[in-house]
């Protein structure tokens, strides 16, 4: 293991905000949430996921939210700079590992540069 912060390097720290789809338009958001400075707004299925710099957080929390903008959950993230796609037995030893590490009591996040294809989460879940 190493040092606290040593791979820090290979993350940047950005604010998310999570909205119900049903909370607000696309064009709503665009207006309130990148006009108060959010970088991106992605649509996540069911849900709104508005990425913001890790100091513009609170600020663009707070403009959705007097703009009558349900939030439901704004946190700090570690985002991967660059994402490590692995497959076989390395993606099943790194699955169990995030699965032992939030399994943990002293574990708060997990931040990690891995991806999985469709196909291997799928070959994962036994599907």
């Amino acid at each position: 293991m190493g040092a606290a912060g040593t791979a820090s390097w290979a993350y940047e720290r950005k604010g998310q905000i999570k909205l119900a789809k049903k909370a607000a338009s696309e064009e709503q958001l665009f207006d309130v949430a990148l006009g108060a400075g959010a970088e991106d707004i992605a649509d996540e299925g069911e849900e709104w996921l508005v990425t913001t710099p890790g100091v513009e957080l609170d600020v663009v929390r707070k403009a959705l939210e007097e703009a009558k903008i349900e939030v439901k959950s704004a946190q700090l993230a570690m985002i991967a700079k660059n994402l490590v796609s692995i497959t076989g037995r390395d993606a099943d030893l790194v699955t169990r590992l995030v699965e032992n590490l939030d399994d943990h009591d002293d574990v708060q996040n997990i931040w990690s540069n891995f991806d999985l294809s469709d196909e291997e989460i799928a070959r994962l879940s036994g599907g």
